[in-house]
């Protein structure tokens, strides 16, 4: 069974020992090429992908099709990612959802992790990294919480990555 309990085919791959079963997975980007390259990507590790273009279609999506876990993009016409995962917490709030963006700041990164996101990930993306966030949110990890010490941090240690675990939250926020 899946995250969202339903059953999921036997076939997979594997992360670490653990077979993660081919997830259906919703991927929502504006970038038609950016969403074709992640969309190819995705697939070759297993996974069975759902594509939307914006937080409009992935909500339709939603709404019909059971998923395992949502990728999107933070900044898109209309309604961004944000937007899309507070929607998603209200109506699914076991979904796991990761966040991507070229846009990464503390604040942000800060409110991302506070909505319930698995993930935050900076463009230029790590096509490594978002699949090993893929593979920890499926595997039932806990999003990683901010330190209560967010001094150093606000003050500007470059960007945002992607947080795997509560222990993982990158030096240079801390």
């Amino acid at each position: 069974m899946n995250l969202t309990g339903q059953s999921v085919e036997s076939e997979g791959s594997s992360c670490g020992g653990l077979v993660i079963m081919s997830a259906h997975l919703l991927i929502v980007e504006d970038d038609p090429e950016m969403l074709d390259l992640l969309r190819k990507v995705l697939e070759k590790e297993g996974y069975r992908v759902s594509l939307a273009a914006d937080s409009h279609e992935a909500m339709a999506s939603l709404s019909k099709i059971p998923f395992d876990l949502v990728v999107t993009d933070m900044v898109m016409p209309d309604n961004g990612g944000l937007e899309l995962l507070q929607a998603i917490r209200a109506s699914q709030p076991a979904l796991p959802v990761i966040i991507i963006t070229a846009f990464g700041d503390w604040g942000t990164y800060s409110r991302v992790l506070d909505l319930g996101a698995a993930a935050f990930i900076s463009k230029p993306l790590k096509m490594a990294e978002l699949t090993t966030a893929i593979h920890t949110a499926l595997a039932g990890a806990v999003p990683a919480r901010l330190p209560k010490d967010r001094s150093a941090a606000a003050a500007g240690r470059g960007d945002c990555h992607a947080v795997h675990s509560p222990d993982s939250v990158p030096d240079r926020f801390l």
